[in-house]
């Protein structure tokens, strides 16, 4: 009998480690995670004692804590990041956040160094769990604006 449910179980789990080894195929293509935009530098950013980064409308799972974590390109700089807790585990559906702001003050200015003629910003926005990716993730951002303050 003992023998029988150990058969049981080890086929059990040869299936789901077979459709866990298989997912791979079915992956999120990683574009659908990764956000990017093209901002506009504006004029008053170098005078400016603080830029943030200000992402609006944006919708994670409410069962999943994720950190959004900005990146210059061209070069490539890390911005900032922001974390938004999950509300628990047994959660359904989106958390929509109306204003999400990053701090990029310093980092900002360590690009600007490296590209003092420049009038655009193209940043890439990428969900983490810890020091991970998060490779599936359904969430969505509708603008990304550079807000400087006094």
């Amino acid at each position: 009998m003992r023998q029988a449910r150990f058969r049981t179980h080890g086929a059990v789990l040869t299936i789901l480690l077979a459709a866990v080894l298989g997912c791979g195929s079915l992956s999120a293509n990683p574009s659908d995670v990764v956000k990017e935009f093209t901002l506009q530098l504006p004029a008053d950013i170098v005078s400016a004692g603080s830029v943030r980064l200000v992402l609006k409308g944006v919708s994670v799972p409410r069962n999943t804590p994720v950190v959004l974590r900005a990146r210059a390109l061209e070069p490539e700089v890390a911005l900032g990041s922001a974390g938004l807790v999950a509300e628990s585990p047994a959660a359904a559906g989106p958390a929509v956040h109306s204003q999400v702001k990053i701090d990029i003050t310093h980092a900002l200015r360590r690009w600007q160094q490296k590209n003092r003629d420049a009038t655009q910003l193209k940043v890439r926005i990428v969900p983490y769990a810890g020091l991970e990716p998060i490779p599936q993730l359904e969430w969505s951002v509708e603008s990304a604006q550079l807000e400087p303050a006094p």
